[in-house]
């Protein structure tokens, strides 16, 4: 198995988070070492400069959708989003952190 990159492990902590169970029940299903995956989290979460990811696209024929990691705040945008709106976000974001 190939070593996971910052991309992996923000795409796996969000999966984690959308099924409402527990690290350890993720961990098992998902054939992942715990500690690793708790390590890799709070390295996400404690990150304080924005964090960049590679955009990877699952389905070429699809919508394209992008997720950004900005600090602990992960962003989904749709191909068709709103520049400014996205720009303010950020700034906010950035006074937050």
């Amino acid at each position: 198995m190939r070593k996971k990159q910052k991309y992996d492990w923000v795409k796996l902590i969000s999966e984690w988070k959308k099924s409402g169970g527990s690290q350890a029940d993720f961990c098992r299903q998902n054939n992942l070492n715990q500690n690793m995956f708790s390590k890799q989290k709070r390295k996400l979460e404690d990150c304080e400069e924005p964090c960049f990811v590679e955009v990877k696209f699952e389905n070429k024929n699809s919508e394209a959708n992008i997720e950004l990691v900005a600090g602990k705040f992960l962003i989904k945008i749709k191909s068709d989003f709103n520049k400014v709106l996205l720009k303010e976000i950020l700034e906010v974001i950035g006074e937050i952190q």
